[in-house]
């Protein structure tokens, strides 16, 4: 839940303000202040090129690795922009009555319409 919430954040608000509405709205209990604007700043800091993600996990976020990340922030580590999301290759997006119809046979063509 608290992903999906995370890329509406980022989608809507841009990265570091839906990273920072993230932060405050989506863990119990809240982060204290300090949480919030230590990962903030080293985000920004991410995004820039200037740190990578162990550091960011460990200097900024105070996590112990990069799993937790990928865990509470995957939707904000990629560089792209808001609704830049495109589906993996082999990411299904839609269900039929019979069979699951992944992205590429959407986008090669294969069906013309997707209801």
């Amino acid at each position: 839940m608290g992903s999906m919430h995370g890329r509406s954040f980022r989608d809507q608000l841009g990265k570091e303000k839906g990273l920072e509405m993230h932060l405050r709205t989506q863990f119990f209990p809240p982060h204290p202040e300090y949480v919030v604007k230590s990962t903030i700043e080293g985000f920004k800091k991410y995004w820039e090129g200037e740190i990578d993600e162990t550091e960011l996990a460990q200097d900024y976020c105070y996590l112990r690795s990069v799993d937790g990340l990928n865990r509470y922030y995957q939707m904000f580590l990629d560089d792209e922009g808001p609704c830049d999301d495109e589906p993996e290759e082999d990411e299904t997006i839609l269900h039929d009555d019979t069979r699951v119809i992944h992205a590429e046979d959407v986008m090669d063509g294969e069906y013309d319409e997707v209801v």
